[in-house]
């Protein structure tokens, strides 16, 4: 097993290590690096973190642990970061996240979990990411939210969603003490869910009507082909681009 070894590094404010054989990090590998800001360990072969891997990093505000070959996260693994702003977790093997994985990071602007193999995103999961802005799940196996799910992300502004095997989605995603059914919702809230294969049915009905708009990295915009719910085609059309993005709701 090929780990890091801790008297190689120096307390800077930034540590790159990439494209390495690097199957572990060990618990306090990084205890005593305070003065670190930036984590940088993407593209090395690391399918494991001790749950106290990051201890003594008191100061991180960025995490890259991208394209790796994680399978799985300890509980309380990033508890000892609560400084964190951003987390990049994408293209690696998780098929689960843990329950309150994230209830410390309440900081967390940006997560990146896209690219893994994720099937259900639990009610509590994002419990405590109060300053979450951008959330991007695409490219997993999620076929199951959980009421309220995103209930715990208020600020959100940018949730991706695309390529997925959901068939439904429900507002009650979002309800919980910050969103409600007689009109609390999420504000500003851009999302992305091409790619899924919905069925349409009445519980999706909250996706038109000035409840989100659509997000595919440039401007789109809802538009009711037919103006009419049930039967219809929800069609995004880009006011950049003459491309169309749908989802066929056939009801």
């Amino acid at each position: 097993m090929v780990t890091i070894t801790p008297s190689h590094i120096s307390n800077v404010n930034e540590i790159r290590i990439m494209g390495n054989p690097i199957s572990a990090v060990l618990d306090n590998t990084f205890n005593g690096k305070s003065s670190c800001t930036v984590l940088m360990l993407p593209w090395n072969e690391i399918h494991s973190l001790g749950s106290l891997a990051f201890n003594g990093l008191t100061n991180l505000q960025e995490l890259h642990l991208d394209h790796n070959h994680l399978m799985a996260l300890p509980d309380g693994v990033f508890d000892p970061i609560p400084k964190l702003t951003m987390l990049k977790l994408q293209n690696n093997r998780l098929t689960d996240l843990p329950a309150f994985l994230f209830s410390e990071l309440g900081d967390l602007s940006s997560l990146d979990i896209s690219d893994n193999l994720i099937t259900t995103i639990q009610s509590n999961t994002l419990y405590g990411l109060d300053s979450l802005v951008t959330l991007k799940l695409a490219n997993n196996k999620i076929h199951t939210l959980e009421p309220s799910s995103l209930a715990f992300a208020p600020n959100m502004t940018q949730l991706s969603l695309a390529d997925n095997e959901l068939t439904t989605m429900a507002w009650t995603v979002f309800a919980g003490e910050n969103y409600t059914a007689d009109g609390g919702k999420p504000s500003a809230l851009a999302m992305k869910v091409s790619g899924n294969p919905f069925v349409c049915t009445d519980v999706m009905c909250w996706m038109k009507d000035g409840w989100v708009t659509w997000w595919d990295g440039d401007d789109y915009a809802p538009e009711c082909t037919n103006g009419v719910w049930a039967s219809m085609s929800l069609s995004c059309q880009s006011k950049r681009t003459n491309s169309y993005f749908k989802i066929m709701l056939s009801c």
